[in-house]
């Protein structure tokens, strides 16, 4: 048995890493059989439950149409027992862009839920508070791809100037999983130590994460980086030609034009 759940689990993994952070798998339908009304006073009651089916549904509900929910609630749903509820109001929390929310959110990065921590990642990259940083930092090696990879994108969302030499410094010490994703959110200071990391990222077999970098790489000005780009407009992936490479190499064209 635990062999089989490896192996949904690593599959369902594969299959979030192609549709990307801001897609979710969809729950199956809720057991209860109490239809809810989809108001938020009448949802944020439904929270409160002794149900936990009723809870799944409630924050799922919330989250997927993003109800304005009275956020103390959805901040108490994350210390739901229900790994669903939490994850549904992480969810529901980063897409209502709660600002209140970003500290009751650190300690589910470290949740025993995989999903959870990956959703609580996306989340807060939504959010967009700087004081994010260090906690995605640590998610960076973990030992799920999908987690990783809300992470690296959550990094970047949250990266401001003053995350420069926190930035180098773990990019210093990463590890191979990590490197890249850090290169990522210091691509979008124009760091140029990043630089290398990003263009050998490009040879990826990854398409998700060769998109990012690609996306990344229009940051510079760099002849390497123009060239790296120019390879990519050959990729056989269409939407990392057609939209990443294209839009990145006009990036940085224009940027190596103004620098001139």
């Amino acid at each position: 048995m635990p062999r089989c759940r490896f192996t949904f689990t690593a599959l369902f993994s594969a299959f979030l890493l192609v549709t990307g952070c801001e897609r979710s798998a969809p729950d199956p339908p809720s057991r209860s059989h109490v239809p809810l009304a989809t108001n938020g006073p009448a949802l944020t009651a439904a929270l409160r439950s002794r149900d936990p089916e009723t809870r799944v549904a409630a924050s799922q509900l919330i989250a997927v149409n993003s109800i304005a929910a009275d956020p103390s609630e959805l901040i108490r749903g994350l210390d739901d027992s229900n790994p669903k509820v939490r994850r549904h109001c992480a969810v529901a929390l980063g897409r209502l862009r709660t600002t209140t929310a970003v500290r009751p959110l650190f300690p589910l990065l470290q949740d025993n839920n995989w999903f959870v921590r990956a959703e609580t990642a996306a989340a807060l990259g939504r959010i967009g508070d700087p004081r994010a940083a260090g906690w995605l930092l640590q998610l960076l090696d973990d030992s799920d791809p999908y987690v990783r990879l809300c992470a690296g994108s959550a990094l970047r969302d949250v990266t401001t100037e003053s995350h420069r030499v926190m930035l180098l410094r773990a990019f210093a010490r990463a590890k191979p999983l990590a490197q890249p994703n850090i290169a990522i959110a210091l691509a979008k200071l124009g760091e140029p130590v990043a630089l290398e990391s990003l263009i050998s990222a490009t040879q990826t077999n990854d398409v998700t994460f060769r998109r990012r970098v690609t996306e990344a790489l229009g940051d510079y000005a760099a002849p390497a980086v123009i060239n790296s780009l120019t390879l990519l407009l050959a990729d056989t992936n269409a939407t990392v030609r057609e939209e990443e490479a294209a839009r990145a190499l006009e990036r940085a064209t224009n940027k190596s034009a103004t620098s001139q």
